[in-house]
């Protein structure tokens, strides 16, 4: 199916998730997936969502972008909506993708959560491995 608008893609990928237990935070099993590269792709975690809303996925017509919403992590209700792609109240703490680039992927999953008055607590935080169950990364070992 092709999809011809990025708005709709988005849309869609997060409804998907959101139907298939997408949002659900921390159930991430245990996968017998190659564990994901580090440090492959450019580091997205600690800006802010609007940092990647033009960013374009190879072969676009047909990629998939799962947003998963962490805030439950730093005890807050899940409130993230598709429509709001790409604002920069949200900011990224978990990405990964099936290509070493955004631009070489057909699959990215983002982990989000509102951007904080402090930004640097949630940089300590991830560096704290926090959010490390936030993403799933099934089929997509590269991420930063």
């Amino acid at each position: 199916m092709t999809y011809r608008s990025r708005a709709s893609r988005v849309i869609v990928a997060t409804v998907v998730a959101a139907m298939t237990g997408g949002f659900l935070v921390g159930c991430a099993g245990d996968s017998k997936e190659a564990e994901p590269v580090k440090n492959e792709w450019p580091s997205l975690v600690g800006e802010p969502m609007s940092a990647v809303a033009l960013k374009e996925l190879a072969n676009d017509n047909e990629g998939v972008l799962y947003v998963q919403d962490a805030s439950v992590v730093l005890g807050k209700e899940a409130s993230y909506m598709p429509i709001e792609f790409g604002n920069p109240k949200w900011t990224i703490v978990g990405a990964c993708g099936n290509g070493k680039t955004w631009e070489t992927s057909t699959a990215v999953e983002l982990a989000v959560v509102p951007t904080p008055e402090d930004p640097s607590k949630i940089l300590t935080m991830v560096d704290a491995g926090d959010f490390d169950r936030s993403i799933t990364c099934d089929g997509r070992k590269y991420h930063s």
